[in-house]
């Protein structure tokens, strides 16, 4: 029984790991959807609480560090001008005491921009 245990790990153990690692990617990216859905779909929204959540799925998902990194330092690294539009948008929301800005739209694209970011990690597994 041993024995043929170790024959399969040998002969499948790289596919069997992949299988594991997109089932508990997929698992946990269904887990931040829903929880995230939930967070902007409200009619107030927390806007620090969603942003960390938002940081927090993409820091396990890439092992990247995105918690402590600013909106420039994520602008910086990922060259992306409509994820610091958004980002920069949450930031005036968070920080001035003027008129607040609807940040719904932007925590829509957020959500998107995660979506894509799982979806390129499950493409990077899938194909070694």
């Amino acid at each position: 029984l041993i024995i043929v245990a170790l024959v399969v790990f040998l002969a499948f153990g790289k596919r069997i790991k992949r299988l594991l690692q997109m089932f508990w990617l997929s698992r946990r990216h269904k887990r931040f959807i829903h929880t995230f859905a939930e967070m902007i779909g409200k009619g107030d929204i927390e806007v620090e609480k969603t942003i960390a959540t938002w940081k927090k799925y993409l820091e396990k998902l890439e092992q990247y560090p995105y918690a402590k990194l600013t909106t420039k330092e994520i602008d910086r690294i990922f060259k992306d001008s409509t994820l610091k539009d958004k980002l920069d948008l949450i930031d005036r929301h968070i920080y001035t005491t003027k008129e607040q800005p609807d940040t719904r739209e932007a925590f829509e694209f957020l959500q998107g921009y995660a979506q894509n970011r799982y979806e390129l990690k499950i493409d990077q597994i899938k194909n070694g």
